[in-house]
């Protein structure tokens, strides 16, 4: 969160706004219910986001601050490092990096599409090969890090992700979505752009759903986006060339990743740098209307509906005014939100009792092993105080087994499973009829 702020303060310091202005530009964008979300999520689209900005923040800067080669040179390394480090940290990386790499290549200095200036970056390579190989190597190395390790380990850099190119298949099972139940396209497709585009255009920018971390079918974008950041985009389009250069960062950025992912209804999560944009040319409206009669309605209206943007990510839809009462009245060591989950994951198994039964049956300071179907049932295995110990197993193709071995290796004497899919539940029935377990209840079973 910390980089994303300052990443979208320095844009606004380099694109000419005052100190002011430009924290004023990282508030909104901090109240974009898509970042608020993923701060309190494990996600790492947050941090892809994050990269995004700083690179462009970057570029910005010494295109128009840096013009002498030192510190030049000094920032393309961070540069470097920066975009493979998010590469590194999710695919996603690559496949908005040509709005980046256009911006650097068309934009000059004061936003003119007169090519970089001051010394390039070819000047900066031959005059400092030694420093720009470790940099690169260097960024290459932390990079690369996840996808060896996943090669080694599960020999698919991508795991859990099947790729594909032109209908054959280079890395994975083929089976991807059959056991993990998602899949990613990972190569160029003007359909999927279509489908992508459609699905904003037609659904998503609605925002019709509830709100999340994962962004499932809504943009999370927020109010002030729509309200008060298009409506500012158009207007600084029409008055400053150099944001017209930068809008076309940030749309040709969304193409190419319409283009490289599926358009299904969790895309969206990609795309949380986006209104950063939206942030920048209300900033640049704003300080157009400095001795505008317009300024003030204007501030209210943006102040209204950041204030909407934050009241949506304290409940997304989530609790109901009942279930906070509910919570109220529960001694406070006693208290799981889960347990008044409106959506239904929690409520009939624990009004039913079947969760509290079966997790009765095991002493609450012996680990036990799991697997479930969605992290968002691994929660309630841990005890409002967090007791107990569960421990994940793999129970996964094409070890369908394994999940034995680790049992065994790390002394588990018990399996919850809950939720499984056909494939699984045959795995666990098999086991049992090989006596290797011994099944309790549907989601309970005991190592022999």
């Amino acid at each position: 969160m910390a980089l994303v702020f300052s990443s979208v303060y320095a844009l606004g310091r380099s694109l000419g706004y005052s100190p002011r202005l430009s924290l004023f530009g990282a508030v909104i964008f901090a109240y974009t219910p898509a970042v608020s979300f993923q701060i309190t999520s494990c996600e790492n689209d947050l941090m892809v986001g994050a990269l995004y900005l700083f690179c462009l923040a970057l570029i910005v800067y010494f295109h128009r601050q840096a013009p002498n080669i030192e510190k030049r040179g000094n920032h393309l390394f961070l540069l470097a490092m920066a975009a493979l480090f998010g590469v590194g940290t999710k695919p996603v990386m690559s496949f908005i990096l040509p709005g980046l790499i256009f911006y650097y290549f068309i934009s000059g200095r004061d936003g003119n599409v007169s090519g970089v200036r001051g010394p390039s970056w070819r000047d900066i390579v031959t005059r400092r090969p030694a420093t720009t190989s470790f940099v690169l190597l260097s960024g290459v190395l932390m990079g690369s890090y996840w996808y060896l390790r996943n090669w080694v380990v599960f020999a698919n850099p991508f795991h859990p992700v099947d790729v594909s190119l032109f209908g054959h298949l280079i890395f994975g099972t083929g089976h991807s979505m059959e056991f993990y139940g998602y899949t990613q396209q990972g190569h160029f497709s003007l359909a999927g752009l279509w489908g992508n585009l459609s699905n904003l255009f037609l659904d998503m920018i609605f925002d019709q759903r509830i709100m999340s971390a994962e962004s499932e079918g809504v943009t999370n974008w927020g109010w002030f986006s729509f309200v008060c950041g298009v409506p500012a985009l158009v207007f600084t389009l029409s008055r400053r060339r150099g944001m017209g250069m930068l809008s076309a960062c940030f749309i040709i950025s969304l193409l190419t990743l319409f283009s490289f992912v599926l358009p299904d209804e969790w895309c969206m999560r990609f795309t949380l740098w986006f209104p950063a944009l939206f942030a920048l040319a209300f900033v640049d409206l704003f300080l157009s209307l400095a001795k505008s009669c317009w300024r003030i309605p204007t501030a209210i209206m943006a102040g209204f509906c950041l204030l909407l943007n934050f009241c949506v990510v304290l409940n997304a839809g989530m609790f109901t005014v009942g279930d906070f009462r509910s919570l109220l009245q529960t001694p406070w060591f006693e208290r799981s939100v889960t347990a008044f989950d409106s959506e239904g994951h929690f409520r009939n198994i624990l009004q039913d009792g079947t969760l509290t039964r079966t997790l009765g049956r095991l002493p609450k300071t012996e680990p036990f092993a799991y697997w479930v179907s969605d992290n968002t049932f691994i929660y309630p295995l841990y005890g409002p105080d967090f007791s107990r110990k569960p421990v994940y197993v793999q129970l996964e193709p094409p070890e369908w087994t394994y999940f034995i071995k680790e049992m065994e290796n790390k002394n588990l004497g018990s399996l919850f499973t809950w939720n499984l899919d056909q494939n699984r539940m045959n795995v666990v029935k098999w086991v049992v009829r090989t006596g290797k377990l011994e099944e309790v209840n549907d989601h309970l079973f005991l190592l022999r």
